[in-house]
């Protein structure tokens, strides 16, 4: 072992070290730049290169940086204008990051050997003002070309007599390496001593006297916000916040006042169809007393109870309705032991002794020809995936029947659902605007502002529907009625036929939510000779245990009638090469 890791060891060493790049297939032999200064500060750059393709290549692309950072909130930025392009193939212009890509060449033809590119573009906003000099800090070449350049030259043209100094470096960034520089007249040309390899640059600096160009002026562009600035603390922007906050709100609650609160009789006493009594709207903290009501109000259904009470049809009035259905002597319903370890009862449901469906409701009469549209008789696990159709047919008649009686001002589930959808349309407006106020103004507050209501209206959505005087009337009577099912020990001893009063107001329970205790205030009877005409259970039963079966049949009826199957600048004198203006790079493609 000892020998064959002695093999190993010197191997190791030379596995670890990194492999040698490619070399490139394509070389720059040179880079000529000439930079001539306007009167008006713009600069007319032209680009010279040179290079070789060893192997097949479409052309070459030019990236020039037009952004830099100028300070906290903003950048510094270029107005660059391409006005020619010489070489092989055409060129396209694009913005690549902080960049701007000049991209020269043919897409369906390749190129070999010596080519020559001349680049012709127009720069603003390059100068740098000083007390005592205005300055072009400018990188010819730029440090980003990951092949060498053989030669690199640059000259610069100043307007006339207005050269004050010069200077250039060349190597990587911050290199201080001076390169040869030379001036005549009014142009001073520079020239790289040596090739440069890949990741080196020229970069040349030239001083102006004062007033030989305007006072340069920077160029800023705002820095894109991060997400804090979206939500800049400023008396502007609180103020706006809570303008936007308190009219929504204020909106929202006029609206609520006179439109969603319900309406009630003047007087506690009336004739009960009289619709056109005087009404008004209620008071928010006096409310009219509820009295304990021992039968239901005007004679009226489960399911329709249910509607007043929570201002929506849904599946447990459908199921109170069956049960009712059941106890009125319409239906009958056998539990059926399941299978199994883990098997939920099932129940068959079957027409019963009374067919005569005029004494029915219509949606009554839609839930009773859905149970038995197929025969006389039916299994509850049958009707999954089948009864979803009858069930929204029959939510919405029990809708119109409450509209029919002018209960409601206007269709309670529309309003809810108008509510709604207002109210998570503002929150996607308001989160659009806190983007856009955030990102442009940093008043990313006002937009949050109507987030805010929206999120209320979406919240207080199911308060909007509004009763009439009629509606509230017979919701008052529901809540005594309600009052004295939930205490129905404390008043049993007023009904001598218990056993009637426990079946016929067992789908009431339902609707309430008291079954347990209801059941409870009849403990003592005999459940099975009350429920003899409609429910055969397993066994024999007492009223408390009923009650649990009760729970279990309106369980599997929710999921059974419920269930839908799936749809199939700084100087640059005090700097170094790289820095300045320009530069960037390139490559070929």
């Amino acid at each position: 072992m000892r020998w064959r890791l002695g093999l190993l060891l010197p191997v190791v060493p030379i596995a670890l070290l990194p492999a040698p790049a490619q070399a490139a297939d394509w070389s720059i032999n040179s880079f000529e730049s000439q930079i001539a200064i306007a009167a008006d500060g713009s600069l007319k750059v032209t680009e010279d290169i040179e290079v070789t393709f060893a192997g097949p290549h479409h052309g070459i692309y030019r990236d020039i940086p037009v952004v830099y950072e100028y300070d906290e909130k903003n950048n510094r930025v270029l107005q660059i204008n391409v006005d020619s392009v010489r070489g092989p193939g055409r060129y396209s212009t694009s913005r690549k990051g902080a960049d701007e890509e000049i991209k020269i060449g043919d897409p369906d033809r390749t190129l070999t050997g010596r080519q020559s590119y001349l680049i012709t573009y127009t720069v603003r906003g390059a100068f740098n003002g000083f007390p005592d000099h205005d300055e072009l800090y400018w990188n010819v070449t730029g440090n980003q070309w990951g092949v060498p350049i053989g030669a690199a030259a640059a000259t610069v043209l100043v307007p006339s007599g207005s050269l004050q100094r010069q200077t250039c470096y060349q190597g990587p960034n911050g290199s201080t390496e001076p390169c040869t520089a030379d001036v005549s007249g009014d142009s001073a040309s520079f020239r790289a001593t040596h090739a440069l390899d890949p990741g080196e640059g020229l970069t040349v600096v030239a001083a102006l006297n004062k007033g030989a160009v305007p006072a340069p002026v920077p160029i800023l562009e705002r820095k894109p916000r991060t997400l804090p600035e979206y939500f800049e603390i400023n008396p502007a922007t609180l103020l706006g916040f809570w303008l936007v906050l308190a009219a929504g709100f204020g909106l929202f609650g006029w609206y609520w006042w006179l439109h969603a609160r319900d309406r009630e009789y003047t007087t506690a006493y009336y004739t009960q169809h009289d619709l056109n009594a005087p009404d008004e709207l209620t008071p928010i903290f006096q409310h009219r007393p509820v009295i304990p009501e021992f039968e239901p109000p005007d004679g009226l259904r489960p399911a329709q109870l249910g509607l007043v009470l929570d201002e929506s049809a849904d599946t447990k009035d459908v199921t109170a309705t069956i049960i009712d259905l059941a106890a009125r002597g319409y239906v009958t319903i056998t539990e059926v032991a399941g299978s199994g370890i883990f098997a939920r009862a099932n129940y068959r449901l079957k027409k019963g002794a009374v067919s005569d469906q005029t004494q029915l409701l219509p949606y009554e009469r839609t839930i009773y020809d859905g149970l038995f549209k197929t025969g006389d008789e039916v299994l509850l696990s049958a009707l999954r995936g089948t009864f979803k159709p009858v069930l929204d047919d029959a939510e919405g008649q029990l809708y119109m029947d409450a509209m029919r009686r002018k209960w409601f001002t206007h269709h309670p589930m529309w309003t809810r659902v108008g509510w709604l959808v207002l109210g998570i349309a503002t929150m996607v407006v308001g989160a659009v605007l806190t983007f856009l106020l955030g990102a442009l103004l940093g008043a990313g507050l006002v937009g949050l502002a109507i987030v805010l209501i929206g999120v209320i209206v979406t919240i207080m959505f199911r308060s909007m529907p509004q009763k009439t005087a009629a509606g509230h009337d017979v919701l008052v009577r529901t809540l005594g009625f309600r009052m004295y099912m939930t205490a129905a020990e404390k008043y049993q001893q007023q009904f001598a036929e218990r056993e009637k009063i426990f079946t016929a107001y067992l789908p009431f329970a339902i609707v309430f939510g008291c079954v347990d205790r209801w059941a409870h205030a009849f403990r003592d009877i005999d459940v099975a000779a009350a429920t003899a005409g409609w429910y055969v259970g397993a066994q024999g039963l007492n009223a408390l245990a009923f009650s649990s079966n009760l729970q279990n049949f309106n369980s599997t009826v929710a999921s059974s009638i419920t269930y839908s199957p799936a749809s199939s600048g700084s100087s640059g004198f005090s700097g170094g090469g790289g820095g300045g203006f320009g530069g960037g790079g390139g490559g070929s493609w």
